[in-house]
């Protein structure tokens, strides 16, 4: 079964690639889920939480790996009032892990990508409803979906990742993978864009190369120009860059062979790129997620674009939950051959929370039961 580089919205994940099998619940399509005044945030503190919270938290990652047989798993909480970080288990190589292992985040690569198209948007240097054949050529584009409706899932593009796909990848660990060999898989024709939501990997990979063509610079080196500019942690943009250790090893099990330089390898990080391809820490993932839709990278009406459902629970580039206990929540799922993830941000609380797996098991509700141990 193909289960990379997804995330998941309304109507579920792409038949072809299953999410973290977590579903958004829908939200008024009208507006930004964020309340009025939430942003900016507060800046982010550094300050430990009390020992009684941060033990309380730990537990939570105790549990995944006793109760929930996660073989590891780290996670971090960023917010205005403290920061934690924390690990347990081993990861896919049989090493302890420790909060600082580097994974791959799959589609969590997504809410980067968005934040550079967004950046360019604001610039004047693109417009999200022009069609995206203005600045790229390919038969693909030529029913003419919008920036935006490739940011939204409404595209009416096909899927490149198929089953197909995924044993060409597989088959060798060291193979870089270009965007236009990717687009070879993607052989089903498109449909009327707009039509409906479509979770489709295919909608970031032109995106991807919508940054390039616009900026005349790599995909790595335009975020580390633009939205990365700051110091955000530790974040690497395969395969143009590698992660440093400490690394998290994948799952092996999943068909994911380690290459010793990327993770869990470069075939799969160059596939992934500006889909899938970022790996980073649980630290830096919170601090990301925290610093975007906190208001603290971009202009408050642009995070508002990002977080107004254009779908039931997806927005551009983002996946929006509603919890009776949390109000709505804004961010995004990650699942890769290795690795699954999950970033989630509650605007209401100021608190953003970051949960990576070397495995197959569904971080939210981990990512969940931390919230609870924070505001509880």
């Amino acid at each position: 079964m193909l289960a990379v580089l997804t995330g998941c919205g309304a109507t579920g994940p792409t038949p072809v690639a299953p999410a973290v099998p977590t579903s958004p619940t829908a939200t008024s399509p009208a507006a930004s889920v964020l309340p009025a005044g939430t942003l900016p945030f507060r800046p982010a503190s550094n300050a430990a939480p009390p020992e009684a919270r941060q033990k309380a938290l730990q537990a939570v990652l105790d549990g995944a790996v006793a109760v929930f047989h996660a073989s590891g798993i780290t996670a971090a909480v960023t917010g205005a009032d403290g920061s934690w970080a924390g690990s347990a288990g081993t990861g896919g190589d049989g090493h302890a892990l420790v909060p600082a292992a580097m994974m791959n985040i799959g589609s969590i690569t997504k809410t980067f990508t968005t934040a550079e198209i967004m950046y360019l948007a604001h610039r004047g240097l693109l417009d999200l409803d022009a069609p995206a054949s203005r600045y790229l050529h390919a038969a693909l584009l030529a029913r003419g979906p919008t920036v935006r409706q490739l940011l939204s899932m409404t595209s009416g593009l096909p899927e490149f990742f198929t089953d197909a796909y995924a044993s060409a990848v597989l088959a060798d660990p060291t193979r870089h993978w270009s965007p236009e060999q990717n687009l070879t898989y993607a052989t089903d024709q498109p449909v009327a864009p707009g039509g409906g939501y479509h979770y489709t990997n295919t909608n970031f990979l032109f995106l991807g190369q919508l940054i390039e063509r616009v900026t005349g610079l790599n995909y790595a080196a335009a975020l580390r120009r633009d939205v990365l500019a700051g110091n955000q942690g530790r974040i690497a943009l395969q395969d143009a860059e590698a992660p440093t250790p400490p690394l998290g090893g994948p799952d092996q099990s999943t068909g994911a062979r380690p290459d010793g330089r990327y993770v869990p390898n470069r075939a799969l990080a160059s596939s992934g790129g500006a889909i899938g391809g970022i790996a980073t820490d649980a630290p830096a993932l919170a601090r990301w997620g925290y610093t975007l839709y906190g208001g603290l990278l971009l202009p408050a009406e642009q995070i508002r674009e990002m977080t107004t459902p254009l779908t039931p629970g997806y927005g551009l580039g983002t996946v929006i939950r509603h919890s009776v206990a949390r109000g709505d929540t804004v961010g995004h799922d990650g699942r890769i051959f290795g690795y699954t993830a999950h970033l989630v941000v509650i605007p209401t609380r100021q608190l953003a929370v970051a949960v990576l797996i070397p495995g197959d098991q569904d971080p939210a509700l981990f990512a969940d039961q931390l919230a609870d141990a924070v505001l509880n």
